[in-house]
């Protein structure tokens, strides 16, 4: 299902106010036009759905969605504002998992920065002239996205692992042992799963990692110190199939692969 274009900016403000906490900061126009091009571009490669309906038009100072850059003009360079309350649409779980990997992996750069980015790419390069009405073809996006997709998904993970990692003494105390463990999992997924995977802190310092298709289809890996667990169910007939073990041996970790592989296939 594709969301208003308003929706997915709304959903970027209030994840830069979430992100406040952590030394965030809050997003401007031009920051916000450059994440939903990358929004749009990695959703488009990950699932091969668009995000949003409304076009991206090649401006000079890089992507723009016209509906949202006049939503928000009149705040100019200036730090867009809170938000009261959620007066627009919840995203579903999978398309909020990938606008938060484009937020987590993005956010650090300034909007200028994003801008000089999306100058190096294809999809606004290859669209000439630059101007308004001037639209960035879907096609150009998912053959520039589709290869950088899983790059960007393992860098938003690796980010919010080391997030868990500064702040993990805010909640649980999460086990160094477990988040390495983590890493390792991650690293071996396969690119198909990346778009499915939830990180999630337990109260028993470990991190389980969720493979979630829906509320039915679903695999939860906990990486413990000195066990690994996990389980699926692949429909909400027959009990979910799980195993736990001791260590981490490649052929653990293959079982799991296949398993996941099979999830999502």
């Amino acid at each position: 299902m594709a969301y208003k274009s308003l929706d997915i900016a709304k959903t970027l403000i209030l994840m830069a106010q979430e992100d406040g906490g952590r030394g965030g900061e809050r997003l401007t126009n031009l920051k916000l036009q450059k994440l939903l091009y990358y929004a749009q571009g990695y959703h488009l490669a990950a699932l091969g759905t668009l995000l949003f309906e409304d076009a991206i038009e090649a401006w000079m100072y890089g992507p723009v969605v016209p509906t949202c850059y006049e939503h928000y003009q009149k705040y100019g360079s200036k730090s867009l504002p809170m938000l009261q309350g959620r007066s627009y649409g919840r995203l579903d779980e999978i398309d909020d998992r990938i606008v938060r990997q484009v937020y987590n992996s993005l956010v650090a750069y300034s909007a200028i920065g994003l801008m000089q980015m999306t100058h190096t790419e294809s999809p606004w390069l290859d669209t000439n002239p630059k101007g308004h009405g001037i639209v960035i073809s879907t096609t150009k996006m998912n053959d520039y996205f589709k290869p950088k997709y899983p790059i960007l998904a393992r860098d938003s993970y690796k980010r919010l692992l080391d997030i868990f990692t500064m702040y993990n003494d805010l909640e649980y105390v999460l086990s160094k042992t477990s988040i390495s463990r983590c890493r390792s999992v991650l690293d071996i997924m396969p690119d198909c799963v990346l778009p499915y995977i939830e990180l999630t802190p337990n109260e028993l310092g470990s991190i389980n990692i969720t493979i979630r298709v829906d509320n039915v289809h679903r695999m939860t890996i906990n990486t413990g110190d000195e066990t690994m667990s996990w389980y699926y169910s692949l429909d909400d007939k027959t009990r979910p199939y799980g195993k736990s073990f001791v260590g981490y041996d490649d052929g653990s970790l293959s079982e799991i692969v296949e398993h996941a592989q099979k999830l999502v296939a």
